[in-house]
This record gives structure tokens, sequence and C-alpha cells, in this order.
């Protein structure tokens, strides 16, 4: 195995070092990735290319392995591609974690969680919000996803599915939520696709509820074949809902 390409510039940071062997960096970032069910391909050239699901939305990350120049000493360096800062580093953590100890990382550039961008970043993901906030917030989102902007649209869906996740909401916005998630059951795009199919996994239905969405059966059974991991799973765990909900109330005798 040759050694990976060498780099004059690291991104600050983003990146650690290590002095194990590139073949035994390889495979303990393989093993890392695989232990967090991350989607990832390797490519020859010492790269990886990852895709994991924050809140809802899909995130791609590159992950370079490089040969610094003074020493037999390796650069572990992640590139940011679609994810926000804060839930980057919540990726980079993750994976830095798991690494530390397998990889002897001997760099002190892992950035600290408790620096005040960080934790100013937690103490505002940890805001409360009053009901009337949250239902005022879910109204917004609604209507964001009439958008005819796609990621506009998918960003509606992930948050109205964290929404319904973490939050008691009425009945009348529950409806709401959940006829805008089928119908964008029969969406082209891929995301808006996984975040509906997503959305209907979380949501809690009743009887009238699965009925209607087995109506769009037929968009759902495309999950099977989609060559997304994550859309295959949610299409299977869907359609196992609506099934055994259907059946758990069928049987129940009168």
């Amino acid at each position: 195995m040759n050694n990976p390409p060498t780099t004059d510039y690291l991104i600050p940071y983003c990146h650690v070092l290590s002095i194990k062997s590139p073949s035994e960096i390889v495979e303990t970032i393989t093993s890392v990735l695989k232990e967090l069910n991350i989607e990832h391909t390797y490519n020859n050239n010492y790269s990886f290319e990852c895709v994991t699901y924050i809140e809802f939305i899909r995130m791609n990350c590159t992950i370079f392995i490089y040969t610094l120049k003074e020493d037999e000493t390796y650069a572990i360096e992640f590139s940011r591609n679609t994810f926000d800062s804060f839930q980057f580093y919540d990726f980079y953590h993750a994976i830095i974690d798991k690494l530390k100890s397998r990889l002897l990382l001997t760099d002190n550039t892992i950035p600290n969680k408790q620096t005040s961008q960080y934790k100013d970043l937690k103490d505002f993901n940890d805001i409360k919000c009053s009901e009337k906030d949250i239902l005022d917030s879910i109204e917004i989102f609604l209507n964001m996803g009439e958008s005819t902007y796609l990621h506009i649209k998918t960003q509606a869906l992930a948050y109205l599915s964290v929404t319904i996740r973490d939050h008691d909401i009425p009945e009348l916005t529950k409806d709401k939520i959940l006829k805008l998630f089928i119908k964008n059951l029969n969406s082209g795009d891929e995301d808006i696709y996984r975040c509906s199919i997503t959305g209907l996994n979380i949501i809690k239905l009743n009887y009238n509820d699965i009925l209607n969405i087995l109506d769009y059966k037929k968009y759902i059974d495309k999950s099977a074949t989609n060559v997304n991991l994550e859309i295959q799973r949610q299409g299977k765990q869907l359609l196992n809902k609506l099934i055994n909900g259907h059946n758990k109330i069928t049987h129940i005798t009168p």
C-alpha cells in the first residue's frame, strides 16, 4: 500500500495526527464508521466519503488521510460539506472520541466542547420554548413545506419531524403535518421523499391515519429498491408500522 499524499495545509480545528501506519488508520476509521452506522465509501486515494443524518437532515463529509513531510506522522482531516458548524462538530467529536485511544492521536487541534463558541451554540439549542412559540413555529414551517424550493421544503419537513418527536402537539396541528408528509410521498426528490417517510414513522397514527397512508402504499413500496440505505430502512419500518397498526386495530373485537 502506497503512502497517503502529502499536503502543505490542514484545515484548522478539523484535523488530528497519528503515528500509526496508513493501513491501521484506514482500518480503524472504517471500523468506527461502521460502529456509528455512518454510510461511507473508501476511495483508493486515502479518503472516505461519508453520509449521515442529523435531525433528519442529510449530511456529507469527506475524511482525508495525508502524510506530513517532516516525519512519519499522518494527518486525518475532516472536510465539511453540507453540515452547519454545530452539527459538524457533533459529528466530528463522535468519531474523534472513538479514534483517540485506537490511533494514539497526538495533536491538540481537537476543538474543546467547552469553548465559548461551542458552548454558546449548545446553550442556544437548549432554550426552552413555550407552547405558543412551538405552535407558531409549526405554522411557519408548514408554510415553508409548500415552497417550490427543494432545500426549503426539506428543512421544513425535517424540522416538523423533530418537533413531533420532541413535543406533544394538538390533534388539529398534527393532522396538518400528517397531510404534508403524505402529500410529499410522491416527490421525485430523494431528501424530501426520505423526510416524508421518516416523519410518518415518528408521528402517532390512529386508524383513519393508517388507512389514509395505505392509499399511498405504492409510493412507500418504492423505498425497497432505492439506492439510499436510509430510505430503505425508513420505508421498511413504516410498512411494518402500518401493517402492524392496521392488524392490531382490526383484530380488536367490539
